[in-house]
């Protein structure tokens, strides 16, 4: 079986406690989000540069894209409606830790989830996916876009455009190395306690914020490893050192 490993960066607080006790994932509206341009890029404008930069079948195909504008107003009606939960690939980013983990005072999560669970329509995940990172990234997918189906591929298009303008940002926040899981709601999940397989503890977690994590989850969960950041041997290094 193959397993997707992502992290999740967490202040210590009630909703922590909270979507550990329930074993819960929290998928947040596109418009709650810290960028004003996180899942919100105009899809006619990414089409209409698109249609500027290409020529020849694929400028028609495109060209044929723009004429259902009904769709792309469609698509960003829905785009409103659903819900983003981000992860990261990496727990050693200096930043992440500083703003996701309350300048590390926080937690990082790490989860551990089933190829198969992400894929399997009845858990209701739209899909999950690495961000693109660009500068004009939903105007690249609108080129490499392969027309060949005919009138069929509409659909589909509108498909895979919902999930493209979720996980696209602007190369200003490749630092992340976000991936995205995305439902087609904002709302909390419940997930199989066993996707949790890790909590990291920040450079300055406090011990009793410590204690109680590590209570509620062996309470709830088992088999779970407790680690924590420490200075690592260059000037700004971390390491990750098992402690539970």
């Amino acid at each position: 079986m193959n397993y997707i490993k992502v992290f999740k960066f967490r202040s210590v607080n009630d909703y922590l406690f909270a979507s550990l006790a329930r074993s819960e994932i929290y998928f947040a509206n596109p418009e709650a989000l810290n960028d004003p341009y996180d899942c919100q890029v105009d899809l006619a404008q990414a089409l209409a540069r698109a249609i500027e930069l290409t020529s020849g079948a694929q400028r028609t195909a495109l060209e044929s894209a723009d004429q259902r504008q009904p769709i792309l107003q469609e698509i960003s009606k829905q785009l409103r409606t659903f819900g983003v939960c981000s992860f990261s690939l990496s727990p050693m980013n200096q930043l992440l830790w500083s703003h996701y983990a309350n300048k590390h005072c926080g937690v990082c999560i790490l989860y551990t989830i089933p190829e198969s669970y992400v894929r399997d329509e009845d858990n209701g995940i739209f899909g999950m996916s690495a961000v693109d990172y660009g500068d004009s990234p939903l105007t690249s997918f609108f080129l490499n876009y392969d027309f060949s189906g005919g009138d069929a591929h509409f659909s589909a298009l509108a498909q895979e455009a919902i999930k493209k303008a979720l996980t696209v940002k602007s190369s200003d926040w490749c630092y992340e190395q976000e991936v995205r899981m995305i439902r087609q709601q904002s709302s909390t999940m419940a997930v199989p306690s066993e996707f949790l397989t890790n909590i990291c503890f920040g450079l300055r977690t406090p011990v009793p914020e410590r204690t109680k994590i590590r209570q509620l989850v062996e309470a709830t969960y088992e088999g779970v490893i407790f680690t924590e950041l420490r200075h690592g041997k260059s000037d700004f290094g971390l390491e990750i050192h098992q402690i539970y």
